[in-house]
């Protein structure tokens, strides 16, 4: 109980009273902001008349400002706006449709403006600000943060240096559903003017890339049956990217040496991937290339790639290149024929989406390695990402088993590459 209503207080206060008191407040305070804006705006309108008459003795021109909101009896607020919003969306196309493309524009709106705001009040610069918070939103914000409110979400990314954000085409997708929103309130007769309408970007890239779905890999696998068979890069290029995240080039440019196994005392044996520009003498070798000083890595094998045979193709390779098949291309590189020859490869599967392309492995990899919860520091080793300090540590070929165990975590749902015949 609050110590100022003591004296007036004979008994508990029940909680449907206390509830009904608070709207009340609240209600009253609303009113009082409003009358506060409006007379700011009378105020801002005096002053540039007494300024016009500094600047001219004989003329006073008072400039016409913006209309201020006198609230009516029938306003409709941002809740309710959602809540009937919602309800009539729900109804057309459910449940996991309507929160999958509107909950996030729903909380952005109440952050920003408040779930009590009339909407006749919204102005453009309000809605500039809901733009300005879908702009700080994490990507993949439930799984990079889960359990956080966006509030609290959007402070830890801000703290992460190099947590990626809402792309562009992600933030005009909800700038969109904004505007859907305030026509459907102007269907209603709740709003004269769409004051979000014209906020969404012109220009922007039309296609963001992503990783496969279960569904998908099984469709690329199954169709690569007699590539498998005859073990070759068609089948063993992609089936590395999958499981270790790696550039196509980098894999394509593998040699025989690259691929190590760390022994324990135990005798314990953790198959791995050297990516490293220098051969087991430590020479330079001149036709490797990696993107940048955090690329060379030790990657240790997923246990799918070695129940797959990847080490029995290994050890039957007789050339010094894994895939000497592959020659350089344009850049000097061993990935153009690759990804050409995988593009074309899509298309002839069914799976003609522009979102895919080869590089989908190295996507879905880092979504995988989120929803196993690998530790971002130990992400960034195995991928090839810059390092931070905490990281450095794991690059050297002693932390092998401790990256051999996050990699273990890597799933992509039901698919699996399944067991070597």
């Amino acid at each position: 109980m609050d110590s100022e209503l003591e004296p007036y207080v004979t008994g508990p206060i029940a909680p449907s009273l206390r509830a009904e008191g608070r709207q009340a407040f609240a209600s009253a305070l609303l009113e009082v902001a409003r009358y506060r804006e409006l007379s700011r705006q009378r105020a801002a309108a005096f002053l540039r008349a007494v300024e016009a008459a500094e600047a001219s003795a004989n003329t006073i021109r008072i400039e016409p400002g913006r209309a201020a909101f006198v609230p009516r009896e029938d306003d409709r607020t941002i809740a309710e706006l959602i809540a009937s919003f919602k309800g009539e969306r729900f109804a057309a196309h459910g449940l996991e449709s309507t929160e999958r493309k509107y909950r996030h524009i729903f909380t952005a709106l109440e952050l920003s403006l408040g779930a009590d705001k009339p909407i006749r009040a919204v102005t453009r610069e309000d809605c500039r600000r809901v733009k300005r918070l879908l702009r700080t939103i994490p990507a993949h914000m439930g799984k990079r943060y889960p359990g956080l409110s966006m509030d609290v979400a959007i402070e830890r990314a801000a703290e992460d240096d190099d947590a990626p954000l809402l792309a562009p085409n992600t933030v005009n997708s909800y700038l969109s559903n904004l505007i859907a929103m305030f026509n459907f309130a102007i269907r209603e007769d709740w709003l004269e003017k769409n004051p979000a309408s014209g906020l969404v970007d012109k220009d922007l890239p039309t296609v963001k890339r992503r990783g496969f779905e279960p569904h998908e890999l099984k469709t690329i696998f199954g169709a690569l049956k007699d590539e498998r068979r005859a073990d070759s890069w068609r089948f063993w290029i992609f089936a590395l990217a999958l499981y270790t995240g790696a550039r196509l080039n980098e894999i394509a440019q593998l040699r025989k040496e690259d691929v190590c196994v760390w022994t324990g005392a135990n005798g314990e044996e953790i198959p791995y991937l050297s990516l490293t520009l220098f051969d087991a003498t430590g020479r330079r070798v001149t036709e490797k290339r990696l993107k940048t000083h955090a690329s060379e890595r030790n990657v240790p094998l997923h246990p799918d790639l070695i129940a797959a045979g990847f080490m029995k193709f290994v050890a039957g390779a007789s050339d010094e290149r894994l895939f000497p098949d592959l020659k350089p291309g344009p850049n000097g590189g061993y990935s153009h024929d690759v990804s050409k020859w995988f593009g074309a490869f899509l298309d002839r599967v069914g799976l003609s989406d522009p979102a895919l392309v080869a590089h989908s492995f190295r996507h879905g990899w880092r979504d995988a390695a989120d929803v196993a919860r690998i530790q971002d520091s130990l992400t960034r080793v195995l991928g090839g990402w810059a390092a931070k300090d905490a990281s450095e540590k794991y690059g050297k070929r002693d932390k092998v088993p401790v990256l051999a165990a996050e990699i273990r975590n890597i799933a992509y749902g039901d698919f699996s590459l399944g067991v070597a015949a």
